[in-house]
């Protein structure tokens, strides 16, 4: 079971690891065609900001991730990136707002991988993960 010492420590983990997101979307913004990127200010709120890119207003979900971008191949289930949960929740935002975009970046230790959920399809899979890197706890997810 989690303490509370490492609840609070996790949570201040992953406050840092989103202000870095941010700022690394901030960076790689420069390159594309994206303006005035607005972000959420609840941490725990179901998306990280909203952009314009060419008139299209884009929800936006930002991870950092502490492994270099081949481990989601090495992974199990392989390439699993986006909890199922997280993509309901997402694709919410979408149907309040149909002509909206759904963008997930994952920043990795050796690059970015950006994906358009606009209107992708997913074959979700069920499997167990660890809780959290706290914990030795284990929890079954759709992935």
């Amino acid at each position: 079971m989690e303490t509370t010492e490492q609840r609070n420590k996790r949570t201040e983990e992953n406050k840092i690891k989103e202000k870095i997101g941010r700022a690394l979307f901030d960076l790689t913004s420069k390159d594309l065609d994206i303006q005035d990127v607005l972000y959420t200010e609840w941490h725990f709120s179901e998306f990280d900001g909203t952009y314009y890119s060419a008139d299209t207003k884009t929800f936006l979900e930002i991870k950092c991730r502490n492994y270099p971008m081949d481990q989601i191949f090495k992974s199990k289930p392989v390439g699993w990136m986006l909890e199922k949960r997280k993509y309901n929740d997402l694709m919410l935002l979408k149907k309040k707002d149909p002509s909206a975009h759904v963008v997930y970046c994952n920043f990795f230790t050796d690059g970015c991988l950006i994906w358009d959920l606009t209107n992708l399809s997913i074959n979700w899979e069920k499997d167990t993960f660890r809780k959290n890197n706290s914990t030795s706890e284990y929890i079954t997810k759709e992935v």
